[in-house]
């Protein structure tokens, strides 16, 4: 990727995880759930929310969603499997019902008025990451070469590299802050770089488990329990 460096700029750069940071991911599953039930239902005609309430059901007893679903029709429909792929497709590339909420809006809105630079850095699938940006109505918010998707670059997370794109870009910047919700995978890097980093706590709805014991290196500077504590601390 060329870099449009940014000589003038001199504030802080802000950078944001996506899943369950800016959104609730739980909120796309749910999307995608309902896709796939609409196509069993006018496909195979089964009734509407019949396949939905099995994936729900599945997805909060941690099991497969597909597998319980092609376990629940094998026997009317014993040649189910064969659209195994189609039904992922529609997971990962539908276009979702997902929206952001008003406390989130409200801080991008306070941080783009003041003039503050922002930044995407998720991992995932090209067009599954766009979707979902693209239905939360942010790209208002980034620079297009701000919004960085590991698939894109040849990098996720676990690299050091999504995060240097903004040091290079923005050599002069006062600091830099990254918030996410993954111990796993989001803070090491921007903690080995000395940006400020924030977690926002899992309000029992996330994907990934917080209560890990994580060692301090990937832990991040500060948790808050939402983003509408976030500002008081940029």
């Amino acid at each position: 990727m060329n870099i449009d460096i940014d000589l003038g700029y001199q504030g802080n750069v802000v950078v944001f995880d996506l899943d369950d940071t800016l959104y609730k991911e739980c909120d796309y599953v749910a999307s995608a759930y309902n896709a796939i039930d609409k196509y069993m239902s006018e496909n195979y005609n089964i009734q509407s929310k019949k396949c939905l309430a099995t994936m729900q059901n599945a997805f909060k007893n941690k099991a497969n969603p597909l597998d319980k679903l092609f376990e629940m029709l094998s026997d009317q429909h014993p040649d189910i499997k064969t659209d195994f792929d189609t039904l992922l497709k529609i997971y990962r590339y539908h276009t979702p019902d997902i929206q952001l909420d008003k406390t989130t809006l409200d801080l991008l809105l306070n941080l783009q008025v003041n003039g503050v630079r922002m930044g995407i850095i998720t991992d995932g699938r090209s067009l599954s990451q766009r979707n979902k940006i693209n239905a939360l109505g942010i790209t208002q918010f980034f620079s297009p070469q701000d919004i960085i998707i590991s698939e894109e670059i040849g990098f996720d997370k676990n690299s050091i590299e999504p995060f240097t794109h903004f040091v290079h870009r923005f050599p002069n910047a006062k600091g830099f802050i990254y918030i996410g919700d993954n111990p796993a995978k989001d803070f090491y890097y921007p903690n080995i770089l000395g940006w400020k980093t924030i977690c926002i706590k899992d309000d029992g709805r996330n994907i990934h488990s917080q209560n890990i014991d994580f060692p301090i290196e990937k832990l991040p500077n500060i948790s808050v329990m939402s983003v509408a504590d976030v500002l008081s601390l940029l």
